[in-house]
């Protein structure tokens, strides 16, 4: 399937946005696609084409924090995550905290 954007004699920029309800249609994770883009003027037509995949999320794992509950400034907390599956490996892990309501 092919679509055609046009953008105007004024914009420089084409942005595909894969959040939106048209890409999640057309979009698959894991598969490969090719934008091909073509600018004309009164000169001539330049051609140029971009590949890309849309990476397919980790999945299957799960993390755990132990304790579950703890002071910052004095409780050593432990993160573990285990049991994920990727097609990009290795995978990195970032972590973050933030004070409760009380």
């Amino acid at each position: 399937d092919q679509a055609t954007f046009l953008t105007g004699n004024r914009k420089q920029n084409f942005i595909l946005n894969l959040n939106s309800a048209w890409s999640a249609v057309n979009f698959r994770r894991g598969v490969p696609y090719k934008i091909n883009l073509a600018l004309s003027t009164s000169l001539g037509t330049g051609i140029s084409w971009t590949e890309f995949v849309i990476p397919v999320p980790p999945s299957s794992g799960f993390c755990s924090v132990k304790p579950n509950s703890g002071l910052w400034s004095s409780t050593q907390f432990s993160i573990g995550c285990v049991d994920w599956t990727a097609e990009n490996l290795p995978l990195s892990y970032a972590y973050s905290g933030s004070l409760a309501a009380i």
